[in-house]
């Protein structure tokens, strides 16, 4: 925790100088004052919600009044105004917000802020399904446009034979991604499934995912499933400083499908300073052939800069699958090449 001065003041940075309290307990988030008052309008107020120690009966307004359900604390707050919820963990799973049905984010500029350690995986302000489900559901949603959303984990992994494992969607547009785990396919059966998936980018338009980790290494894959899967014009997206795990046993595992003649509706796809990660070194470890899949029809292009992969080659030679100093088997650096 240290001082920060800004045009608001002087103010306690947290998180790494993610967050901040003032000397009034308001939060900023940004350098951006959230909570300006109990009447303020349009000055964004922060909802806590703790899923250990919280009451659904209580405001909300505050850590000593924090809500225990993720879905009781969004319903409080105001779309359009940059309300933000705060998610309250306790450094292990007991503090998890439990779903037991697909949470929508539908609210536009209404964030989601984890208050945890900031690890790069598994961060314990953590979103998950009960212990005990054995039905899979699409687990989270981002629906809304303009929200932020940062240092908390989400995990899948119930494990039923018979539907994919598919963790969370992003149909709305201009969101923003920062220190997220995306940790879905997480159980044997929904590894052996192709339509499973980490994130499902449905026609959702520039978002960013910075320095996130999507996907697993504690599972090994067996199926044509995918980290990311692209469809429905999905324009303008961005991953910087991002890993992307796997644990393959078949080399048709991959991290990112494409595979569409409308998933990029024209437009591109960057990829920054990346690593598609396969834990290879166990004796059912299998490299992958491509990272990328991409439909030839497909009216676009996939930038790949400053990333490595450990599969064979990026993507078949015919994708539109471009690298800039990336490294692959298949493809060196130094310049822009094509994928294999």
């Amino acid at each position: 925790m240290g001082n920060v001065t800004s045009g608001i003041g002087a103010y306690k940075s947290i998180l790494g100088g993610r967050l901040g309290i003032t000397k009034d307990d308001e939060l900023v988030l940004g350098g951006r004052v959230l909570n300006t008052g109990y009447a303020a309008l349009g000055a964004g107020v922060p909802y806590y919600c703790d899923p250990d120690n919280g009451d659904n009966n209580l405001s909300g307004r505050t850590p000593g009044t924090a809500v225990a359900s993720l879905v009781t604390a969004l319903g409080l707050t105001t779309a359009e105004q940059n309300d933000a919820v705060v998610l309250i963990g306790d450094g292990n799973t007991t503090g998890t917000a439990r779903l037991t049905a697909e949470l929508d984010w539908a609210k536009d500029a209404v964030h989601l802020v984890g208050i945890a350690a900031p690890s790069r995986e598994s961060q314990r302000a953590r979103i998950s399904h009960p212990t005990s489900a054995v039905t899979n559901f699409n687990l989270f949603k981002v629906s809304g446009s303009g929200c932020a959303f940062e240092n908390f984990s989400l995990f899948q992994g119930v494990g039923q034979a018979t539907t994919d494992e598919k963790l969370m969607e992003v149909t709305g547009s201009r969101n923003s991604f920062d220190g997220v785990a995306i940790m879905g396919i997480g159980a044997t059966a929904g590894a052996a499934r192709a339509g499973s998936y980490d994130l499902y980018l449905n026609g959702g338009g520039e978002n960013v995912f910075r320095n996130c980790s999507i996907g697993v290494e504690t599972i090994q894959r067996s199926a044509a499933n995918a980290n990311v899967r692209i469809r429905n014009r999905a324009q303008r997206n961005q991953f910087e400083d991002c890993d992307f795990v796997v644990s393959a046993s078949s080399n048709a595992v991959l991290n990112i499908d494409a595979d569409s003649n409308d998933a990029l509706g024209g437009s591109t796809m960057v990829f920054k300073r990346c690593f598609m990660r396969n834990l290879l070194g166990i004796p059912s470890g299998v490299a992958q052939t491509v990272s990328i899949t991409f439909d030839a029809a497909n009216n676009g292009t996939i930038y790949v800069l400053d990333s490595w992969t450990q599969a064979a080659a990026w993507a078949a030679a015919s994708a539109r699958v471009q690298l800039a100093n990336g490294g692959a088997a298949a493809a060196g650096g130094g310049e822009t090449i094509d994928s294999a």
